[in-house]
């Protein structure tokens, strides 16, 4: 397989990022774009208001929310993209990253089982 040279890879990118490329493939979908950020937007939008009532619940710092809220965001992201022994799998790893940055495993707990219902025990 041969290698491209870095001056190919410049040119590729070039045309790429050319703002009358970019205009014409943003016409061409910006129908499906919406419809799929409307669907992102509505979903995520339900699942950080449950997020939210959680956290007021179990008496969360305001300062920590923000990493709450990251966590849940990233945690929906596997849940959309995993499921069965794979997903608790991905669930325990992003937990013990969230826990080493400083966050209660309880409270991802309560976060996990209220918002999707993922009660199974973490293997």
């Amino acid at each position: 397989m041969p290698i491209r040279g870095a001056l190919n890879r410049l040119r590729r990118y070039e045309a790429k990022i050319d703002p009358e490329v970019i205009e014409k493939r943003i016409t061409k979908h910006q129908k499906a774009i919406i419809e799929q950020m409307s669907a992102y937007f509505n979903e995520i939008f339900e699942v950080e208001e449950k997020t939210k009532v959680v956290l007021d619940e179990v008496g969360v710092s305001v300062a920590l929310s923000p990493f709450y809220f990251a966590y849940i965001r990233a945690l929906w992201r596997l849940v959309k993209r995993y499921s069965g022994n794979r997903l608790f799998q991905e669930i325990r790893i992003i937990e013990k990253k969230w826990q080493a940055r400083g966050l209660n495993l309880a409270v991802m707990e309560k976060l996990r089982t209220n918002i999707f219902g993922l009660t199974r025990p973490i293997i």
